[in-house]
């Protein structure tokens, strides 16, 4: 049983890293597409 579990813990931890460079890519174009005006609007009415 011991020898399955870092086998099995690998790709868990493969897809946390590919969910964290998907929302990070994610970020980065929605900063380059919006204008910072509209963000800081947005910002803005949000809070």
């Amino acid at each position: 049983m011991d020898r399955e579990r870092p086998y099995f813990d690998w790709p868990l931890d493969r897809w946390k890293l590919l969910v964290l460079l998907l929302l990070f890519v994610l970020l980065l174009l929605g900063a380059l597409f919006w204008p910072e005006e509209a963000n800081a609007v947005a910002w803005v009415g949000i809070t």
